[in-house]
């Protein structure tokens, strides 16, 4: 299992686990929404619960996918995770 770090200037953002194999959590401070795309660029999950920072991959299929933290401020940062039941 590998956790993702990112560190973009000033904001830092921790995802786990990776590979997600149901339940991804994603932490750092002032996110406002999370968003998961498949390779092909289309959306296939959104998490506008800021609170709890987690997104449910039990219905996706194995792959990768890019995740798009979103913070309050505008400021966007992708990553890539991948989906492994």
């Amino acid at each position: 299992m590998r956790n993702v770090d990112i560190k973009n200037d000033a904001n830092s953002i921790f995802v786990y686990p990776n590979p997600i194999a149901d339940l991804l959590y994603i932490s750092g401070n002032d996110i406002a929404y999370i968003s998961l795309y498949d390779l092909s660029g289309r959306l296939v999950k959104v998490s506008n619960n800021a609170s709890t920072n987690r997104i449910s991959t039990s219905q996706l299929s194995e792959g990768m996918y890019v995740l798009v933290a979103t913070k309050t401020d505008g400021t966007r940062t992708p990553t890539t995770v991948v989906v492994k039941h």
